[in-house]
């Protein structure tokens, strides 16, 4: 049985990987116009802030930094085999030998001052968005447009998948309230009112 199944080979692994990759960058799509997931990534930052959390709990990368990389590696390729001076490969493998142990002693993760610098401009756009949004309602196009701004700047960042599983309980949580309630003015319209349900539908 197992000779009629086809193995995974390298170009599968890859585009299993871009798959997961584009579905979560879709769930992160989703989660930027929810206002209180910017809320709650804000609320987690200003926690490591003060001590509470590692960075690593909040992020864990940039992904527009990662498309370009990708795009750049996909040009390399593109360009084809490039001649290499191999006395200079040695050199570099000599050097790269030493240098070797103190890479990985050295800091992994988001460069903390792009974090931050990134951060301090979701939370200006979250509070831009809280004082239109007050001002206007949730369907005027400013407010509209600032959840898009906020949305640009919350994608930008890669999450670590336990924070991503919290921001989608935290969002299904309130579409089932919401869900909950529709039930509830239906069964009062409906039930107690006697409404007809298609008049209530429409």
């Amino acid at each position: 049985e197992m000779g009629t199944v086809e193995l995974l080979t390298r170009e599968g692994e890859i585009a299993i990987a871009k798959r997961i990759e584009e579905g979560l960058s879709q769930v992160q799509a989703a989660l930027g116009v929810f206002p209180l997931s910017t809320e709650m990534l804000l609320a987690d930052y200003e926690a490591h802030k003060e001590g509470k959390k590692r960075l690593a709990e909040i992020v864990v990368g940039f992904n527009d930094l990662i498309e370009e990389a990708d795009a750049a590696a996909a040009a390399l390729a593109a360009a084809g085999p490039v001649a290499v001076d191999e006395d200079a490969v040695d050199e570099d493998a000599e050097d790269g030998d030493d240098d070797a142990a103190e890479e990985e002693a050295g800091p992994t993760g988001p460069d903390p001052v792009e974090v931050a610098t990134r951060m301090e401009n979701l939370a200006n756009e979250y509070a831009k968005f809280k004082k239109i949004y007050v001002k206007n309602g949730a369907e005027h196009k400013l407010v509209v447009k600032a959840r898009e701004d906020m949305a640009a700047i919350f994608t930008t960042l890669k999450l670590p998948l336990p924070l991503t599983d919290a921001l989608v309980t935290q969002l299904r949580g309130v579409v089932n309230g919401i869900k909950d309630h529709e039930r509830k003015v239906l069964h009062l319209a409906t039930t107690v009112a006697r409404m007809p349900r298609k008049d209530f539908i429409r």
